[in-house]
This record gives structure tokens, C-alpha cells and sequence, in this order.
């Protein structure tokens, strides 16, 4: 459901800067709107019922004892309702980095509960591991994804597409 929500506001914030001294096209700003709107709390809800299922132990860390992980926890419900309340209202520019603060929080707490949840077995942070992610494979897929942008807006612009 990601990609219907950056969807979303990409079409938003674009047909918002179309319109800037002119008529934006509010019917394309309002499906933009719908899509992030309506596909957040799709993509949310696996997350909940799976925080809500652990085991209890696991959920009184996050729920009552450790601060860091509440405040996770209460800051992701927070831009959750921030972001449906920014996308039923179609401000765009008010919602702008809220989805992306809300993704990275919810990244964020992916990795907390993963590592809370392991902890009785294993610590992932005390061992000595190589990572696996190196920067090369990632500058290369960076600009590889901006040049496909890149060249697919320039074929739509000579098609007469946008």
C-alpha cells in the first residue's frame, strides 16, 4: 500500500505546482489525496494487529517500561491521525513530510520490536557482523531510479503527456 500513498502525494503535490498562478486541477489533487488518505491506514492496520499481538512481555516494553519505545509507539499514532486528518482535509503542503516522518517512524519501530522481540535469543548489536548493505550498491541503484525518472518524464514531455 506504500506506493498508492507516495502516489498519492506525488500526484497531489504536483498538480499543486501546476497550478501555482493559475486553476490547479483540484479533481487530480483530490484523488491524490484519496489515494494517500485511504491507503494509510491499509497499510498501517498489518503493522497494529501485529504490535497488539506480541507476546505480553514484549508489549508491556513498549506499552509501559521503556520511554524510547513508547514514545515511538505514541509518535506513530500520532502522524498517523496528523496524516489522514492533513489528507480528508486536502492541505498538501501542510501533509507534505508528514507521510515520510510517519514511514520512517514506523521503519523505526519495525526495527525496535524485531529487536526487542529477539533479544532473549540473541543480541544483534553485540556480535561482530559485516554489513550487508554497502553505499556503492546503493549510489548505483540511486541514480540508475533517477535516471529511469528522469528519461520516462522526458518522453512524456515530447509525447505531450504532461
Amino acid at each position: 500500500m506504500r506506493p498508492w500513498q507516495v502516489g498519492g502525494l506525488f500526484i497531489a503535490i504536483v498538480q499543486t505546482l501546476k497550478g501555482k498562478g493559475k486553476e490547479a486541477d483540484a479533481g487530480a489533487i483530490a484523488l491524490g489525496m484519496k489515494y494517500l488518505t485511504f491507503a494509510h491506514p491499509a497499510s498501517d492496520s498489518p503493522g497494529f494487529w501485529f504490535q497488539m499481538r506480541l507476546p505480553r512481555d514484549i508489549m508491556h516494553l513498549f506499552l509501559e517500561a521503556v520511554c524510547t519505545l513508547f514514545l515511538n509507539f505514541l509518535l506513530s499514532l500520532l502522524l498517523i491521525i496528523q496524516t489522514l486528518y492533513f489528507g480528508l482535509k486536502k492541505a498538501v503542503w501542510a501533509l507534505g513530510p508528514v507521510p515520510c516522518w510517519c514511514w520512517s517512524a514506523a521503519i523505526s519501530m519495525r526495527d525496535m520490536v524485531t529487536l526487542t522481540y529477539l533479544n532473549p535469543f540473541f543480541r544483534i548489536r553485540s556480535g561482530k557482523h559485516r554489513p550487508v548493505f554497502r553505499f556503492p550498491l546503493f549510489a548505483f541503484s540511486l541514480f540508475v531510479s533517477a535516471g529511469l525518472i528522469w528519461y520516462v518524464t522526458e518522453l512524456a514531455h515530447e509525447h505531450g503527456q504532461t
